[in-house]
């Protein structure tokens, strides 16, 4: 009784749209869900996402969950976990890629995974990092520990989000660090982060991974602009 009249009054509410959810649905809506830009470059080799860091890096796999889109489904979930703190919707995504990568045997050899970090000042400001949160959701179903710790982000840098191509390269030079290496010698790092436009951030991140001897880097991300 106490149950039905919590749901009556605080319903339930899709996490993307607002509708209010049925028993059987949970966060998303089936409206919604039907509706996610699947991307599928998890399970497909040579996708645009690895193309986009040929010659860059060397990437054994990469891929992402979701194709991303301004003013759609994807941009929205994004936002909500990046800057409402739905941690709920962001274990969720990440449960799903984790499946995807489950399937797919591109990535078995990766030993761990790593979430790209975020500044400590811009930690602390937003209380959690969105790619950390990702990690918890991919481990619940490809099991593999999670590194918050062997890399940090040295600079805090300026939004991406309105700079060129080349601003975002030169933005995001030497912005990272080792800090504990031998953690990460020979292993294949499989390096996470919730959006990949240009690739940047990425780049930066694995460059800096990839200084450790004996290291191999592969790159999943909740969404992409780039479309399998």
């Amino acid at each position: 009784m106490i149950h039905k009249l919590l749901s009556i009054l605080f319903p339930r509410r899709c996490h993307v749209c607002g509708r209010i959810l049925v028993a059987q649905e949970d966060l998303l809506c089936v409206g919604c869900s039907l509706e996610l830009p699947h991307n599928y470059s998890i399970e497909m080799a040579h996708n645009p996402i690895e193309e986009l860091f040929m010659g860059r890096i060397p990437v054994v796999s990469a891929g992402a969950l979701l194709t991303f889109r301004a003013e759609t489904i994807s941009q929205h979930i994004v936002h909500r976990i990046k800057y409402s703190g739905d941690l709920r919707l962001a274990k969720m995504m990440g449960t799903m890629i984790g499946h995807q990568l489950a399937r797919s045997n591109r990535f078995d050899d990766c030993d761990m995974l790593l979430p790209v970090p975020l500044h400590k000042k811009k930690q602390r400001k937003r209380g959690y990092n969105q790619s950390e949160e990702l990690c918890k959701g991919i481990a619940t179903v490809f099991n593999r520990p999670i590194d918050t710790t062997s890399v940090q982000r040295t600079r805090n840098t300026s939004s991406q989000t309105h700079h060129s191509r080349i601003e975002r390269v030169e933005n995001m030079a030497n912005v990272f660090a080792v800090i504990q290496p031998d953690a990460l010698t020979g292993r294949h790092v499989l390096v996470v982060d919730d959006v990949v436009t240009t690739g940047a951030t990425i780049e930066s991140c694995c460059k800096a991974i990839l200084q450790v001897p004996g290291t191999t880097v592969s790159i999943v991300t909740l969404a992409s602009a780039s479309k399998a």
